[in-house]
């Protein structure tokens, strides 16, 4: 039944004589409006399993000593009582004098000493040092001493071929890092490595061979690169559905636009009663990674879901944003960063198309945050396990039109840690993934900074947004069991590709209030089982039911209310 025009506004009326009169009440018992794109939504995707390396490195011959016609080899036998090295900087004086001391006070013949020359040498060339290594110059034995120089090699030339979209200077100035001061291979096969996770590298072919005089290094690179556009089509049940739950969205990126491995970004999506829009560009402004990012978000949305559809009920929401991140400590399988961003947000309610407040702080229907927000973030991943860490603190400031006065305000600080684990059991490929995610909130939270429990991402069978707190426990328990395979013919070609998985699971979540009262129920948990198909790496489906283990009272329904969950995912690069 349609509400007419007049009706509208004793409803309009009424919803601000009881706003007035006990507005935590009302409102901490429904939302009504869903505000989207809160920080714990942002949960991060599953990291992969460790890769396997590039393939090794063709190595140069360790360098050779000047032959035996020279003055101090054509003595068959010599006194020594001292060795005197030179040159060395990666092995200490008594490192190598551990290998000499063995040779001293006595007379040793010549192959003797090149035996202390080999000797040296391997002790770099096991080290991963395989370009540098002991020489025995020509030299006229004086006080019975005789001097062996070391020789530490360089990488003294990198050629890239065969690179289009990533810069020759981007790739040099990777590698050139594991190479300093001293070439070691080991050091130079983890840049390597690191390299060739880069999203834009399929395949490294690399060589180091010898320069021109002994302790020259000259890498030649050959790179397989991959298409730098990407496009992708999305569609799910992951809205709420008081604003549509089920969602299309098309993304274009480019992971190469000046060739420095910076990405730009759109997307857009819409459902029937939501669209939004963002756009991002990263770039990483060093040789070690250090990467800024800008972001735009908008989202704009309408409430669709009886009996609020005629009340003309709006929202808008807008975030600027940028930010800094650096690896502290990077190896191929773990990684250490911290990041600093700055959120500047906007958020804006309608009823009747005039300005509304539904919730305790925001004024007028305006609320505005101003965030600092300091991140740190752990990765450890191996071929059968990874593990990944991150932890965001949440400073509202009074700064740029942030809202202030009655809390809550756009002052407050907030806590969001986020815990996964994932372990591969066998060579079939069964796992058991492990997530969790705790928000805490030292002070009470405008509606779009807070925690939101329920739906596909934190407790399945349940509706997107059923609990929206300033705290909140979320916890999953996930095993993905290979069953079968149903491969697409000319799409699904490795062994992997088109794997069908059962994926039983066990959801939990709790939420509650800072200071505003905590309507019940607070708790939420779900069990129930899940499909997943990837024919291919570019295409992605899966479906889960939920058995929800508590009821509510919804007044629409919708799959989300009997515990279905939806996504299917096509990823599309081209050149």
């Amino acid at each position: 039944m349609k509400v007419g025009f007049g009706f509208k506004y004793i409803i309009y009326l009424g919803l601000i004589l009881t706003i007035n009169l006990n507005t935590p009440r009302v409102f901490a018992q429904m939302p009504l409006f869903p505000q989207t794109q809160r920080p714990s939504q942002e949960r991060p995707p599953l990291p992969e399993y460790e890769k396997p390396a590039p393939p090794p490195l063709t190595l140069p011959p360790a360098i050779q000593s000047p032959d035996d016609s020279d003055r101090l080899s054509a003595r068959f036998r010599v006194f020594v009582r001292k060795f005197k090295l030179t040159g060395n900087t990666v092995f200490a004086d008594g490192e190598l004098a551990e290998i000499t001391k063995a040779y001293e006070g006595r007379v040793i013949t010549s192959e003797e000493l090149q035996e202390v020359r080999r000797k040296l040498t391997r002790l770099y060339v096991n080290a991963g040092y395989v370009n540098s290594g002991a020489v025995i110059p020509d030299q006229k034995v004086e006080k019975d001493i005789i001097h062996i120089q070391i020789i530490e090699g360089q990488l003294t030339k990198i050629e890239v071929e065969k690179n289009k979209w990533l810069s020759s200077k981007y790739i040099k100035k990777r590698l050139a890092l594991g190479a300093q001061p001293v070439l070691n291979t080991n050091q130079l096969r983890q840049h390597l490595q690191l390299l060739q996770q880069n999203q834009m590298v399929k395949q490294l072919h690399t060589e180091l061979g010898p320069g021109i005089k002994p302790g020259e290094g000259i890498l030649e690179v050959r790179v397989k690169e991959e298409p730098p556009f990407e496009s992708g089509l999305i569609f799910a049940n992951d809205c709420s559905p008081s604003v549509g739950a089920e969602r299309g969205r098309i993304y274009l990126a480019h992971h190469s636009l000046t060739g420095w491995s910076d990405t730009l970004g759109v997307q857009y999506g819409l459902t029937e009663g939501e669209d939004e829009f963002s756009v991002f560009y990263t770039r990483p402004l060093n040789a070690y990674d250090t990467t800024l990012r800008l972001e735009y978000d908008k989202t704009d949305c309408a409430m669709i879901e009886e009996p609020f559809d005629d009340l003309d009920i709006e929202s808008d929401l807008e975030t600027y944003s940028i930010s800094l991140t650096h690896p502290f400590y990077r190896t191929p399988q773990r990684v250490f960063s911290m990041g600093l961003a700055l959120d500047l947000r906007h958020s804006r309610t309608y009823l009747l198309g005039r300005p509304f407040s539904f919730s305790p702080g925001v004024q007028d229907g305006e609320s505005d945050v101003t965030v600092l927000r300091f991140s740190q973030e752990w990765l450890d991943r191996s071929f059968d396990q990874v593990i990944a860490i991150r932890s965001i603190f949440s400073i509202g400031i009074d700064a740029m039109g942030a809202t202030s006065g009655e809390e809550p305000d756009g002052q407050y600080l907030a806590w969001l840690g986020q815990f996964q684990w994932a372990r591969r059991f066998s060579n079939r490929g069964d796992q058991v993934i492990l997530r969790t995610d705790l928000q805490l909130a030292e002070d009470s939270l405008l509606p779009m900074e807070r925690i939101s429990v329920g739906g596909a991402k934190t407790v399945r069978g349940y509706r997107e947004n059923q609990l929206v707190r300033d705290n909140a426990l979320v916890t999953s328990l996930e095993f993905r069991i290979p069953v079968f395979r149903l491969p697409i013919p000319g799409i699904s070609r490795g062994f992997e590709e088109g794997m069908v998985q059962v994926a039983p699971f066990a959801d939990f979540g709790w939420a509650w209030n800072t200071d505003l009262p905590t309507p019940d129920p607070d708790t939420i948990s779900s069990v129930g089982l899940g499909v997943r198909w990837d024919p291919s790496p570019r295409i992605h489906c899966e479906i889960y039911w939920g058995l929800a283990l508590r009821d509510f009272d919804n007044p629409d329904e919708n799959l989300q209310d009997s515990g279905i969950h939806f996504l299917v995912s096509w990823h599309f690069p081209f050149p």
